[in-house]
Order: C-alpha cells, then structure tokens, then sequence
C-alpha cells in the first residue's frame, strides 16, 4: 500500500477542509445569539456535513478504481474528523480564550433568560439550577467546553461515517457491477 493509499493519509488531508469547515460551524455558533439568521445558517452547515464526507469518501473510491474495503473508507472517515476536531478545537479554544471569555458565561445566562421565560415548573428549576452553578464558579471552563466539543465531534463523526462509508462502499460496488455487466453485454454482441 502507497502512502497516498493509506485511509491515515487520506484522512488527515480531508481533516483540513472539514476542520475549516468545522470551524465555519462554530463561527455561525458564536453569532447565532447576534444574527437571527446565523442558526439557519448552521443548521445547513450541519445538515451538509455527510454532504462533504461522502465526497471526500467518493473521491478515494474514485482515485482507487473501486478497490477501497468498507474498513479503509470508515477508517479514512474517522481520521477526517480526528484531524478536523483538532482544528475546529484549536479555532475554539483560541477564540475563548482570546475574543470572548465569557461566552461560556454567557451562554448560560441565555439558557437561564430562555428557561424563565417559559411557562411551568420544570423550566424554573432548571434556570435555579442553572444560577446555582453560576453563583458556585461551576460553569465549565473553556478547555472542558472545547474538550467536550471534541469527544461530541468524534463520536459523532465515527458514526457518521460508518454510514457514510456504507453508502460510498454501495455505489462502488454498484457501478462495477453495472460496468462489468455492460462490458460482458459489448462482448456478447461484438
């Protein structure tokens, strides 16, 4: 196996676009609480996301003629997201801890202002819950959120791509058939 073939190698350079992208998506987190647009606009981030996989997974299967194992794109997959959830995180925790300390702070305080705001019971003892934590000093710092964030984006990303890489996998096999038929059907009638 090259170099260039190897599901490290190609996941490490699909990590650099998806954490730019990544990255974008916690941009428009960052100003859903400014823009009223900003939430669409991470939401179709989010919803695009196996968008991007599955085209990074189809060009491997493309450049390996259809040769690429189940295991390899999965794998290939799960070190896109290792590689862009170090950079996303790195974008993150830069961000935190440079641009806004508090936006963890402030975060919390929307989520208790949301909490008050709705009708009932439970909804009020959140946002008590919620000052408790602020009045203790146990809001999370910035190295836990961005930790967090992380282990969201890897787990999340790992199943993801086990989909991703099925459904890649599929096609493959689909197209080879279909070209394998094609080929015996030209053979057939010359």
């Amino acid at each position: 196996m090259k170099k260039q073939d190897s599901p490290y190698y190609l996941g490490a350079r699909a990590g650099i676009p998806v954490g730019l992208y990544m990255s974008g998506m916690f941009a428009f987190f960052v100003l859903m609480t400014r823009v009223n647009i900003a939430s669409f606009a991470l939401l179709c981030l989010m919803a695009c996301m196996p968008v991007v996989i599955y085209a990074t997974m189809r060009s491997t299967v493309r450049r390996q003629k259809g040769q690429t194992t189940f295991s390899g794109l999965w794998m290939q997959g799960i070190m896109t997201f290792l590689f862009g959830s170090v950079i996303c995180s790195l974008v993150t925790m830069l961000y935190i801890k440079f641009v806004e300390p508090d936006m963890i702070l402030g975060l919390v305080r929307n989520c208790i202002a949301s909490c008050e705001a709705m009708p009932g019971n439970d909804y009020a003892e959140t946002a008590q819950i919620m000052q408790r934590m602020i009045d203790s000093g146990a809001v999370p710092s910035a190295s836990s959120f961005t930790m967090s964030m992380f282990w969201l984006s890897m787990s999340t990303g790992s199943v993801l791509s086990l989909i991703t890489a099925a459904i890649a996998q599929s096609v493959a096999r689909r197209r080879s058939l279909a070209g394998q038929m094609a080929s015996r059907t030209n053979g057939i009638t010359e």
